[in-house]
């Protein structure tokens, strides 16, 4: 059985965090979300929340319970947010939409860049 750091190398997050703060934001190597979707569900510990529809674009939101982490998929980006804490954790679920706001305009920078 993969261990959550297996997890995060497969998903492309090998670099350093781009935040610091709580949440700790990291993203990871451009993925189509089909591939990363399944490589999530794979997982045992990673759970799917939802599928949802931020701006036009499609989202799907997955939750670590085992390492306080949300992972959001948007078009070919993955995001994950990492917590020190589960109160933090539990708060910041109610504000996904910031999340998956970061998750949009990383994969718009990227169509940019």
């Amino acid at each position: 059985m993969e261990n959550y750091e297996d997890l995060k190398t497969r998903l492309g997050m090998t670099g350093e965090p781009e935040s610091e703060a709580n949440p700790r934001i990291t993203r990871g190597m451009p993925k189509p979300m089909d591939e990363a979707a399944a490589m999530l569900s794979a997982f045992p510990q990673a759970e799917f929340i939802e599928n949802r529809s931020w701006r036009s674009e499609d989202c799907q939101v997955w939750v670590d319970l085992g390492g306080m982490a949300f992972v959001v998929l948007v078009e070919d980006q993955v995001i994950l947010a990492e917590f020190d804490d589960g109160a933090a954790f539990l708060e910041f679920g109610s504000r996904m939409g910031e999340l998956i706001e970061h998750a949009r305009m990383m994969a718009i920078d990227d169509d940019v860049a």
